[in-house]
C-alpha cells in the first residue's frame, strides 16, 4: 500500500489518515479482512453498488451512441424514401406526358386498320398489334398486379412488330413459354425493358445475322425469365446500368428500382456476357392467388 500513497491528494499534507487509499485499506483489509464482502454488510453493499457503476457508465455511453446511430439511419431511410417518391412523381409526370389524347390516337389507329383491312392483311394486323401495345401501356399500368399471361402477350405483340422491322433471313426471334397459369400475376411492364435492351444493344447494331431468344418458364410459382441475344462484332459490353435517356419506356435502371421495391427479397437479376452473346436472367417469385 505504501507504494500507492504518493499518488493520493492527501499525501502531501502528511496526514495519512485522510488519504483515500488508507481509508479503503483500513476498511477492507484491516476491519473486514479478505472475506469482508461476505461477512460485513457495509463492504458487501459497497462492492455491490460499485460493481454497477462501471457497467452503468459504459451502457450509458453505448445507449447514446446507439441512439445517435439510430437517428442517423432513420434520416438516411427518410431521405431514400423521399428520393423514391421524387422518382415516382417524375415517372408519373413522364407517363402523363405520353398520354396526349390517347382516344384520338386509338381512333386514328382504328381508322388506319379499317382502311388497310381489305388491302393489306399484314399491315392491318400490325396496326392491331400496335393498338394493343398502346392500350396495355396506357391502361394496364393502372393495376398493381396483372396476369402474367397478359404480360407475355404484350411481349409477344412487341416481338411481332420487331419481326416485321427485321428480315427473317437475318434476324431470328423466338419466345418459349411453359407453366404459365391464369393465377400467376406480376407487376405490369416489368419485363419489357429486358427485351428492349436485347434489340437496342444487339440486333439494332448488327449488320449481319443476329438473334433474340426469350424463355419464360414458371416452376413452383417462380418465374424464370431469360433473354439471350447476339452481339455485333467488335462490340463492348452492353450498357445495362445506365440506359440511354433517349430510349422510351421505363428503362432498366427503373426496372431495378421497381424490383427492389416490389420484390425486395424474392427476386434475383443476373447478367452474363461473352464476346458473341449477352444473357439476362430474372428469377422472381410470383403472386399466385
Amino acid at each position: 500500500m505504501r507504494h500507492l500513497l504518493p499518488y493520493s491528494d492527501g499525501y502531501a499534507s502528511g496526514n495519512y489518515q485522510d488519504v483515500w487509499i488508507q481509508k479503503v485499506y483500513s476498511l477492507f483489509l484491516i476491519q473486514a479482512g479478505w472475506f469482508g464482502c461476505f461477512t460485513m454488510p457495509k463492504v458487501a453493499s459497497w462492492n455491490f453498488w460499485y460493481s454497477f457503476e462501471v457497467p452503468t457508465i459504459y451502457l450509458s455511453i453505448k445507449y447514446f451512441k446507439d441512439m445517435i446511430e439510430f437517428q442517423k439511419n432513420n434520416m438516411t431511410l427518410k431521405n431514400n424514401n423521399l428520393a423514391l417518391e421524387r422518382d415516382n412523381l417524375a415517372l408519373e409526370l413522364s407517363f402523363l406526358k405520353s398520354q396526349i389524347n390517347p382516344h384520338f390516337l386509338f381512333n386514328t389507329l382504328n381508322s388506319i386498320y379499317n382502311r388497310t383491312l381489305d388491302v393489306d392483311d399484314q399491315a392491318s394486323d400490325l396496326v392491331l398489334k400496335l393498338s394493343g401495345l398502346m392500350r396495355y401501356s396506357l391502361y394496364g399500368v393502372n393495376e398493381d398486379r396483372v396476369p402474367l399471361i397478359e404480360e407475355i402477350e404484350y411481349i409477344e405483340n412487341y416481338l411481332d412488330l420487331e419481326k416485321y422491322r427485321h428480315s427473317s433471313d437475318l434476324v431470328k426471334i423466338s419466345i418459349d413459354t411453359e407453366g404459365i397459369e391464369g393465377r400467376h400475376k406480376i407487376a405490369p411492364l416489368l419485363l419489357i425493358s429486358l427485351v428492349e435492351n436485347a434489340f437496342k444493344h444487339g440486333v439494332n447494331l448488327s449488320i449481319k445475322s443476329s438473334y433474340v431468344h426469350i424463355s419464360a418458364v414458371v416452376e413452383n410459382d417462380t418465374l424464370y425469365f431469360t433473354v439471350l441475344n447476339s452481339l455485333p462484332e467488335n462490340s463492348k459490353t452492353p450498357i445495362f446500368i445506365t440506359p440511354s435517356k433517349k430510349s422510351g419506356g421505363i428503362g432498366l435502371s427503373n426496372t431495378r428500382k421497381r424490383l427492389s421495391m416490389l420484390y425486395a427479397d424474392v427476386h434475383d437479376l443476373s447478367f452474363q456476357t461473352t464476346e458473341k452473346e449477352y444473357e439476362v436472367t430474372l428469377r422472381i417469385f410470383l403472386d399466385a392467388h
